[in-house]
C-alpha cells in the first residue's frame, strides 16, 4: 500500500507565475528550494519504490504537534516497525564550524542533523 506523493500547490503556483512573468528574488529563491526538494523527496520515492509490496509507505504526511504543522518526507510501516525518511537534496561542497554548515561561499545553511532530531521529536508523536 502507498500514499502516493503530489507536487506541492505552492510550487505549482510558483511554477506557474515563473512561467508568465520574472519572480522577485524572494520568490525566485522559495521556487528553486521547493523544486529542489521535490525533486529529492522524488528520488527517495525511487528507492522506496524497489520495496516488496508487503511494506506500507505514507508520503509526504503533514500533522499538528504541540500547535504546529510538521511535514514528514517518507513513513515506512511494517509488520512490527515504523521507519521516517527525511531526505536531503544537498549539492555542492560544505564544511561545519561551531556547530553550524556553511558553503564553500560561507553562506550558512539549515543544519541537517535537525532535521533528524525534529524526525525524533515526532516519531514520538506516531
Amino acid at each position: 500500500m502507498k500514499k502516493k506523493r503530489v507536487i506541492p500547490k505552492e510550487l505549482i503556483l510558483l511554477k506557474f507565475l515563473k512561467e508568465r512573468m520574472i519572480l522577485s528574488e524572494e520568490n525566485a529563491a522559495r521556487f528553486f528550494k521547493l523544486e529542489k526538494g521535490y525533486k529529492g523527496e522524488k528520488i527517495l520515492d525511487s528507492f522506496l519504490d524497489k520495496l516488496d509490496k508487503s511494506w506500507i509507505i505514507l508520503n509526504d504526511i503533514r500533522m499538528e504537534v504541540n500547535q504546529s504543522i510538521i511535514q514528514l518526507d517518507s513513513i515506512l510501516i511494517s509488520n512490527d516497525s515504523i521507519y521516517i525518511f527525511e531526505g536531503k537534496n544537498y549539492e555542492g561542497d560544505y564544511f561545519w564550524q561551531s556547530d553550524r554548515w556553511y558553503t564553500l561561499a560561507k553562506t550558512e545553511i539549515k543544519n541537517p542533523s535537525n532535521s533528524y532530531k525534529e524526525v525524533l521529536l515526532y516519531s514520538k508523536c506516531l
